[in-house]
């Protein structure tokens, strides 16, 4: 597995698959296996895959923080059961992560497509403050997610409207 992780890390996604596919092999119900193919999946634009896999993973830990995270964020991806995207967020938010930066991130979008501002305003500050200085990629996010909430608030108090 730590092979897969090294892969996946240096964008090898088919060999990254490979070693994935063979922990599963191993062991059917391998829960980073499982994240990680719908990480990739995911990461690739398959949807309906990444779903599958985070799903298969849930079912074998309903808890997995990552796994109801990441089936969020193909949810909110894909403007759908939003408010099964809300409370798997929560679920991931709730457990001992060192990820919650992540989370709060898919929250706030969650509550932006939702149209709920002012909560998804409060999820970015959450996320912005627990945000690994060095995660450039997150921070990224958040900056991108943040505008999104600007203009939507914009839009929405605009004399126009």
């Amino acid at each position: 597995m730590a092979l897969a992780g090294r892969y996946e890390a240096q964008g090898l996604a088919k060999q990254a698959a490979e070693e994935y596919k063979a922990a599963l092999e191993k062991r059917s119900d391998d829960v980073p296996a499982l994240v990680g193919l719908g990480n990739l999946s995911y990461e690739q634009g398959k949807m309906k895959e990444a779903k599958r896999y985070y799903l298969k993973a849930l079912d074998h830990d309903p808890n997995h923080a990552m796994a109801c995270n990441n089936l969020a964020s193909v949810y909110l991806t894909l403007g759908k059961n939003l408010d099964e995207a809300e409370r798997l967020a929560r679920r991931a938010l709730n457990q001992e992560s060192p990820h919650k930066a992540y989370f709060w991130e898919t929250l706030a979008g969650i509550h932006l497509r939702q149209g709920r501002l002012a909560e998804a305003q409060a999820d970015l500050i959450l996320a912005g403050s627990t945000a690994p200085a060095e995660d450039q990629a997150l921070k990224e996010k958040i900056a991108q997610t943040n505008k999104q909430i600007t203009e939507a608030v914009q839009r929405k108090t605009s004399p126009n409207n």
